[in-house]
């Protein structure tokens, strides 16, 4: 196996600092992606989940949950009856889940307006042959998106219920590792070091 030329310091700067991905990194370098990834393996650097950034690039919006009960539960019905609650699938690494993922398809634009108005994005899709209406997608990506949302509906979901329980478990697993992640633990002097 060919030695990358890189310093660990170097490799680590690129990687952790910078937050550049293997992809990247290798093709700075000349080589394949898994040498990168063993060479951070072996130094003990926790390698980051693959779609993670993409999600936090591309999914930033937030998202206005209702306050009326009326509009939870209109929102509820047309997500049991339009919509889907699943995940985004990292199709490279044997389809492990990403980032959780919610979306409604219709041919009324007032409703995916509506929808819009609460945050997401939404999109229109346009078939050739001109029998079809144009048909709009609306969705919303991410665990700071979708946990808020999906709390204040889950009471009036009836048909989708059993997937919204398993994202947001998905979404309580992510908070708590980013939480520990993010946290500095200090010792206080003397607990370490015998007396």
């Amino acid at each position: 196996m060919r030695r990358v030329a890189i310093s660990d310091n170097d490799l680590r700067r690129f990687y952790v600092d910078e937050r550049a991905t293997i992809k990247q990194i290798a093709r700075t370098f000349n080589c394949a992606p898994t040498t990168i990834r063993r060479r951070l393996v072996s130094m003990n650097v926790g390698i980051r989940r693959s779609g993670w950034n993409y999600t936090k690039r591309f999914f930033p919006q937030t998202v206005h949950v209702p306050d009326s009960p009326a509009k939870l539960a209109y929102l509820a019905g047309i997500i049991d009856g339009e919509g889907t609650i699943d995940f985004i699938k990292n199709k490279t690494r044997r389809r492990r889940e990403v980032a959780p993922r919610l979306k409604v398809v219709n041919t009324d634009f007032g409703l995916i307006k509506w929808l819009a108005e609460l945050g997401g994005r939404f999109y229109r899709y346009e078939r050739k042959d001109r029998r079809h209406k144009p048909s709009y997608e609306w969705f919303i990506s991410g665990v700071q998106n979708i946990q808020p949302l999906l709390q204040a509906i889950l009471p009036y979901l009836v048909i989708k219920r059993r997937n919204a329980e398993r994202v947001l478990e998905f979404c309580r697993i992510e908070v708590e590792k980013r939480v520990t992640q993010n946290c500095t633990f200090s010792i206080p002097k003397g607990i370490l070091s015998p007396e």
